[in-house]
């Protein structure tokens, strides 16, 4: 059944129509959550390695947004996509400053384990 067959044939077909969407939008917050938790499980998994820890953390930003814009889209706020935009500048500035200590980390040691990490003390 198509979503806008509720409407076609029933008098009451609005409100199926609203709960349709509802159940759509509550997916698609699910799916920015599992998003949210491979990043986590990323981050447990490849702890030893900075390249896949920055990788992993991008992951749960990216899922962390795609849930804020839906429930921005289920609330009806605009200040939503705002709070993403400020969140998405925000990870783009620790991606690339998170690269280039790791750049910098790789060659000074030739190696990107956080467990000879330990050597950057003062």
């Amino acid at each position: 059944m198509l979503f806008w067959e509720p409407l076609l044939w029933n008098t009451n077909g609005l409100t199926i129509f609203i709960e349709h969407q509802l159940l759509n939008i509550s997916a698609l917050i699910c799916l920015g959550y599992l998003i949210f938790f491979i990043g986590i499980f990323g981050l447990i998994y490849y702890r030893f390695s900075l390249l896949y820890c920055l990788i992993s953390i991008e992951v749960m930003l990216v899922g962390l947004n795609f849930s804020i814009i839906f429930i921005g889209n289920l609330l009806n706020q605009p200040f939503c996509q705002i709070l993403v935009l400020i969140l998405l500048t925000l990870a783009a500035a620790e991606t690339a400053l998170g690269l280039s200590l790791v750049l910098l980390y790789y060659k000074l040691y030739k190696t990107t384990s956080i467990q000879i990490l330990t050597k950057l003390r003062f």
